[in-house]
């Protein structure tokens, strides 16, 4: 278990370093708040990939928070929705009311998956 934790601030800086390697030529320190008086790349960047990229993190870091959570209630290490079978029952109640009822997939498909899982 050391190990792991020696080994997330190495993989949380490698990754900062990417990020910052791969946005290194983009002008986005000095960018006007109008859209109007943006460039091109200004407004992809900051209208297109960093909303992206920090929904990208966001749900990355929810998912991951939900299997810790997963495990730690369960108390088994190698719990995933996967092998309790929570995946599956979600899959089984989207397909279920797809072919049954398709009315119920209106307001969306999670509260169908929430009571299939």
């Amino acid at each position: 278990m050391t190990g792991a934790r020696a080994m997330l601030p190495l993989g949380a800086a490698l990754a900062l370093g990417l990020w910052l390697w791969a946005v290194r030529d983009l002008p986005w320190p000095g960018w006007p708040l109008d859209p109007q008086a943006m460039t091109l790349d200004q407004i992809r960047m900051g209208y297109g990939m960093m909303p992206r990229g920090v929904v990208a993190l966001l749900a990355g870091a929810a998912l991951g928070l939900a299997g810790a959570i997963l495990q730690v209630v369960l108390r088994n290490p190698v719990a995933d929705p996967t092998t309790l079978g929570i995946s599956a029952g979600a899959q089984l109640a989207l397909v279920l009311a797809t072919v049954a009822a398709p009315d119920l997939l209106g307001p969306g498909r999670w509260p169908i998956a929430m009571a299939g899982g």
